[in-house]
């Protein structure tokens, strides 16, 4: 009996557990780094094609510069426009 039942409930929870990751998609983000030393993350722009440095406007305050990480080492670069960020 023991030599069903252990790998019948080893199979039985593996199943299981594969519903417990099924939608963990991670969302793309930019990131500024505000004045008080705190990280503002939001939805991934499209900064353009180019060197410049990509900015943005966050709640009316800024520009602050855009990072992909939360790492002043990854700036993000695109045409220079300036992003808006409700």
């Amino acid at each position: 009996m023991k030599n069903f039942l252990i790998p019948a409930l080893a199979f039985v929870s593996a199943i299981g557990m594969s519903f417990t990751t099924a939608n963990t998609k991670e969302q793309a983000s930019d990131y500024v780094l505000l004045p008080n030393d705190t990280w503002r993350a939001f939805s991934e722009v499209d900064c353009g094609q180019g060197e410049q440095a990509c900015q943005a406007m966050v709640d009316g305050n800024g520009p602050f510069q855009v990072y992909d990480e939360q790492d002043t080492d990854t700036p993000k670069e695109g045409s220079g426009t300036l992003i808006i960020v409700p």
